[in-house]
């Protein structure tokens, strides 16, 4: 048993388990296989505060015969609830910005899920699943758009994907000022408490390189740069269980 937590503040905790199997003689001419977590029966004792956001890691040994699974899915909490996922392929044909990533529905996820990568930078969407992996579209494919603002001016406009080319910023109102060099995230509008965005407010999505202002328009649009580059990242983060997008109409 480890020692108990000294620290008075929460903490990220990432707890790295492998499981092996073991051949072990239970009687004389008898023996049997079984799993072993982290070298022993039960596993270890992993202590950790409340409010520590806990990042699991299972793998299984390479020369496992039975690999085992742990259903995560009944331990999740409503809320931010984040599975760490690497991405396994890459679809990166002309108007497609698509990945595979080695998590699906036996791990909590479902279609809709945001996509965000480090400090809690959106990556993308959920668009497709099977229950071992899923499909992602990325910030930066054509068809994805979301609602998004420049926080410290309060412009808001529709960000769309451009495949290699920087994210297009659009329909932002005329009269808001939009600084070159500002940071851009999403607004997660909310217009009821049944209406609300499909993506959490304040997820960092890039900073504004050019702006096109023309005289006497009423809107005008900007060019933004993802912080993130989205074509090389491979450890990412789903967020299951947000709760956003339009509700699910009761039948009556």
């Amino acid at each position: 048993v480890p020692p108990p937590i000294k620290r008075r503040h929460s903490a990220k905790v990432i707890v790295t388990l492998e499981v092996t199997e073991v051949t072990k003689r239970l009687a004389d001419g008898v023996e049997y296989t079984f799993w072993t977590f982290g070298g022993s029966v039960p596993g270890k004792f992993i202590r950790i505060r409340v409010g520590d956001d806990v990042e699991f890691h299972l793998n299984n040994a390479q020369d496992s015969k039975l690999p085992s699974e742990f259903d995560v899915t009944r331990f999740m909490r409503p809320g931010r609830n984040s599975i760490a996922v690497q991405v396994v392929a890459r679809d990166f044909e002309i108007g497609k910005r698509l990945v595979i990533v080695d998590r699906g529905s036996l791990d909590g996820i479902t279609e809709g899920d945001v996509v965000i990568g480090a400090g809690g930078t959106l990556v993308g969407r959920v668009v497709s699943l099977s229950e071992r992996s899923a499909q992602v579209r990325l910030v930066s494919d054509p068809e994805f758009a979301v609602t998004a603002e420049i926080a410290a001016t309060g412009a808001i406009g529709i960000l769309h994907g451009r495949g290699a080319n920087p994210l297009s910023f659009e329909d932002i109102d005329a009269l808001r000022d939009v600084p070159v060099g500002a940071e851009v995230t999403t607004s997660g509008i909310e217009l009821s408490a049944t209406i609300r965005s499909a993506f959490p407010r304040g997820l960092s999505i890039g900073r504004v390189v050019t702006v096109s202002d023309p005289s006497g328009a009423v809107i005008k649009s900007a060019e933004v740069k993802p912080i993130l580059e989205l074509d090389a990242a491979r450890t990412l983060l789903v967020i299951t269980n947000y709760d956003g997008g339009l509700s699910v109409p009761i039948a009556p």
